[in-house]
């Protein structure tokens, strides 16, 4: 009885070894898989890792002796505020080494817009403002990725001052368009963020959108000073009228305006028709202004539906592919950050499909001097600058 009972208990631990080794099989071979598509542990994991240090590298190259970053390209982004900005959030995703290595020229950088932000009171060029709404959210993403990786000889802690960091967040909340600047709470502009419309006097507006609208959000998220709060509560009403039925949204929020990109699903213009970067912008707003996941619902659905494969999703149909001024390639680069910025939040089978298509569009379409630049100038894509840095973005937010 005892031979039999030790054969049994022999049996069942084989059977459990077998069964151990088959999961051990397993998982190899998912761990396998899933580094051909993310890359980890391999060549192409240094090669992410190469791909960003070499467009930094590129960015600082740049610097001028001020401190500043400008555009070589275009008038209004040639005072540098808006380009230096982007550029600090850009370089404030880096690992601690790197941040450490190139800190006197990040200080250099601030030390440049201090003198915009002491006189005007948000991120702007001495003689004054270029975009100067989106230039303001940048610094202050930038200012608090980088609190988060104290180096120890370049800083320890903000690299704004505090009345300097409430300045800007003043500026943010009083910049949105309400009843200050007499918009009514019934126009579809109300709670929005534009350009530079408050600027230009009451009841003026170039037209609210929700690029610059989510990064105003994005940048007053963790405020908890009563206007911030007001400023996010009044955001909401404004978001619910650029999404669309099934899900995704458009760009602006009246809904025949010329911005809507991706073009409009009848002949009347009522309908605009949604697409992958305002719809990346939109749900990351969501996420910020602390909506229950149910809500977030179908703009997640919308977006994990749709591969990005060079076009924007939503852009297919678009004319004049190739064209040098077309929307349908005008803003790759934008794209992939903004889908990157957001697909960490969303499923994990879609997190690996968006990764290996953005780090496979931005490796294939960097050049040789580390930069990149699109050919199409629609959204000013075509200035290195721009594009490397929204490249940047984009692969350090991913990961390697």
């Amino acid at each position: 009885m005892e031979g039999r009972k030790r054969i049994a208990m022999i049996l069942l631990a084989r059977s459990k070894i077998r069964f151990f080794l088959v999961l051990v099989t397993l998982f190899v071979i998912q761990a396998r898989r899933e580094r051909v598509v993310f890359g980890q542990g391999s060549d192409q994991q240094r090669q992410i890792h190469r791909s960003i240090r070499q467009g930094l590298d590129y960015l600082f190259s740049q610097q001028e002796k001020e401190g500043g970053f400008r555009s070589s390209y275009y008038g209004n982004l040639k005072g540098g505020a808006g380009v230096t900005a982007l550029v600090l959030f850009a370089i404030s995703g880096s690992d601690t080494k790197y941040l450490d290595a190139h800190g006197e020229s990040i200080r250099q950088a601030f030390g440049f817009l201090r003198k915009g932000i002491r006189k005007h009171g948000f991120v702007a060029n001495p003689s004054g403002p270029d975009y100067a709404v989106y230039s303001t959210a940048l610094l202050l993403l930038a200012d608090s990725n980088l609190c988060r990786h104290p180096t120890p000889r370049a800083w320890q802690g903000s690299l704004l001052e505090n009345d300097e960091r409430l300045a800007l967040q003043k500026f943010l909340c009083q910049a949105q368009l309400g009843e200050v600047h007499q918009i009514k709470a019934a126009t579809a502009d109300y709670g929005g963020w534009d350009l530079s419309g408050w600027m230009l006097g009451p009841r003026v507006s170039r037209g609210t959108n929700v690029s610059v609208t989510s990064f105003a959000v994005w940048a007053l998220a963790e405020d908890q000073s009563e206007a911030a709060k007001i400023a996010r509560s009044r955001s909401r009403k404004w978001l619910s009228g650029v999404q669309n039925p099934d899900g995704g949204f458009h760009f602006h929020p009246v809904k025949n305006h010329v911005g809507n990109k991706a073009g409009w699903s009848d002949n009347l213009h009522h309908q605009p028709i949604s697409y992958g970067t305002a719809t990346s912008d939109g749900l990351r707003m969501m996420r910020k202004l602390n909506y229950r996941k149910d809500d977030m619902k179908t703009a997640r659905q919308w977006i994990e539906s749709r591969r990005f494969r060079g076009v924007v999703p939503g852009f297919e149909t678009l004319p004049s592919a190739d064209a040098d001024y077309s929307w349908k390639k005008g803003l790759r680069f934008y794209h992939c950050m903004s889908l990157a910025i957001e697909s960490r939040f969303l499923s994990l089978e879609f997190q690996k499909e968006a990764k290996m298509d953005i780090q496979n569009f931005l490796l294939q379409n960097q050049k040789r001097d580390g930069f990149w630049s699109n050919k199409n100038a629609r959204m000013r894509e075509d200035d290195p600058m721009i594009a490397t840095s929204f490249a940047c973005i984009a692969l350090t937010y991913l990961g390697p």
